[in-house]
């Protein structure tokens, strides 16, 4: 999904481009991108959580972190990855929201 995201060439907001290279770079699918240092503070939802915990996770080599605290990052990834990536960037307005929620909540369970 995140492959068909950035190719399509109205992609308007830095951020969900950004979200989609990370992914497809934990994932291991695109060797060629940059990781970018933080930039300004998200509001849309779980964004910035999630586009920080990819760049923490990719970079845990070069953090001191404890090996509880990256694999609880990993799985948060995972998490990210799988679910949370493909639900923000099929959601191009506020509006639609609340039904993508029920919606992912329907797809973690069944």
């Amino acid at each position: 999904f995140c492959k068909a995201y950035l190719e399509k060439k109205d992609i308007v907001r830095e951020d969900r481009k950004e979200l989609a290279e990370l992914v497809l770079l934990y994932l291991g699918e695109n060797k060629k991108t940059l990781i970018r240092k933080a930039g300004a503070l998200h509001h849309a939802r779980f964004l910035s959580k999630a586009i920080y915990c990819l760049k923490i996770v990719l970079l845990s080599d070069q953090i001191k972190f404890d090996k509880k605290k990256i694999d609880q990052l990993r799985a948060v990834s995972e998490f990210i990855c799988c679910f949370y990536a493909v639900w923000y960037l099929q959601s191009h307005e506020a509006t639609q929201a609340p039904s993508a929620d029920l919606n992912a909540i329907h797809q973690m369970i069944g």
